[in-house]
């Protein structure tokens, strides 16, 4: 069995050149902090629970810059549909780690199964 590695690509008719990874995730994580646990991450080194609702995300290969963006979502609180979630940026960002909180539509932050995924330049 072959395999093919390219980083680039063009259309066969000719035309520019596009990049194969970009707009793919570059990090993402399935972060339980009830428990808390990783179920499972592309290029997340670990996953530091700093207070109820709120965790830091180390990545395995650092970002080129702060410019990344990231998007997610949690699980409903157990048992309810009371409440959706909101994941946010909240405090330090920088290339090789992000703070991140979970509240709910009453501004409280809360524990939840966390999904989220970042785009942007790896170093």
């Amino acid at each position: 069995m072959s395999t093919i590695a390219v980083d680039n690509a063009r259309p066969s008719a000719g035309g520019t050149s596009y990049s194969l990874t970009s707009g793919v995730a570059k990090a993402w994580v399935i972060y339980n902090q009830i428990t808390p646990t990783i179920d499972d991450d592309l290029n997340v080194s670990s996953v530091t629970d700093n207070s109820t609702g709120f965790y830091t995300v180390n990545f395995s290969t650092s970002f080129s810059d702060t410019n990344y963006c990231g998007a997610g979502s949690a699980d409903l609180e157990p048992g309810g549909f009371t409440a959706a979630a909101v994941i946010g940026v909240d405090g330090t960002k920088s290339t090789g780690s992000v703070q991140m909180a979970t509240d709910n539509v009453s501004d409280q932050r809360q524990d939840r199964r966390n999904n989220i995924q970042w785009f942007g330049d790896l170093a």
